[in-house]
């Protein structure tokens, strides 16, 4: 449907519909649990308190300096300077950010890693997430008019580079969801500026390269700095103690 002007409509609702999945599975999961997470689950929503600015602001100033060394190191390459360009379409597709960011993690950071962590440490629930996060993404490679069909129509290697790119978003994610004593409301924002990043420079296809490549190695040190977060086997409560 997205090839077919005439319907752009449907495809916007069944788009919608695919990115609610989470949301909607996440809910159904909690309402129904007989431990009563719906009040955990409002409390991680609501209190702001838990919210750790300065490692939100760390993870922040990582991705978007990220973002701007890789451009510099590109132009030592030959590529052009144009790419320091804000992108025409950034404002436009602001609120589709924050709608996606919103959506995305009332499902994935409200159950999903807290339920894969309830029997691994986080570093291999959040190597299980990677796959699943990018499964999740694959049907947005045949659908018109999105990013990853973009990169779809670019080749194979851009494919996989945003396949591999997940790892460090997720690890980032992860971290910053638990430093944060698991708050939704932080990884929604940490989230949307990992969308804007993506989005704000009118950076080359080969530059995203270099971010994907800057960004493991950070991701890596991270890990190595972290291990009693990342290897350890703590329940969720000592989590929000660290």
């Amino acid at each position: 449907m997205s090839y077919q002007i005439d319907h752009i409509v449907l495809t916007i609702l069944f788009a919608f519909a695919g990115l609610l999945g989470p949301m909607v599975a996440a809910i159904m999961m909690i309402f129904f649990d007989a431990n009563n997470l719906f009040d955990d689950y409002k409390r991680r929503f609501a209190n702001l308190n838990n919210i750790s600015w300065f490692a939100m602001l760390l993870m922040i100033s990582i991705i978007f300096t990220t973002l701007f060394v890789a451009v510099f190191i590109s132009l030592l390459f030959g590529f052009p300077a144009e790419q320091l360009t804000i992108s025409r379409l950034l404002l436009s597709m602001l609120p589709f950010a924050l709608i996606a960011a919103t959506f995305e993690e009332l499902g994935w950071r409200s159950y999903g890693i807290d339920c894969l962590l309830a029997h691994r440490c986080l570093f291999v629930a959040s190597c299980y997430f990677a796959l699943l996060w990018g499964i999740w993404h694959v049907p947005l490679f045949f659908i018109n008019q999105t990013y990853q069909h973009g990169l779809y129509e670019l080749g194979p290697i851009y494919i996989i580079n945003f396949f591999i790119s997940i790892f460090p978003a997720t690890i980032f994610a992860n971290w910053l969801y638990y430093r944060c004593k698991r708050n939704i409301v932080a990884i929604i924002l940490f989230h949307f500026m990992l969308v804007i990043s993506a989005e704000l420079l009118q950076i080359e296809p080969e530059t995203k390269f270099i971010i994907t490549l800057i960004l493991l190695i950070i991701s890596m040190l991270l890990i190595y700095l972290e291990q009693k977060i990342f290897f350890s086997r703590l329940t969720l409560s000592q989590h929000s103690l660290l």
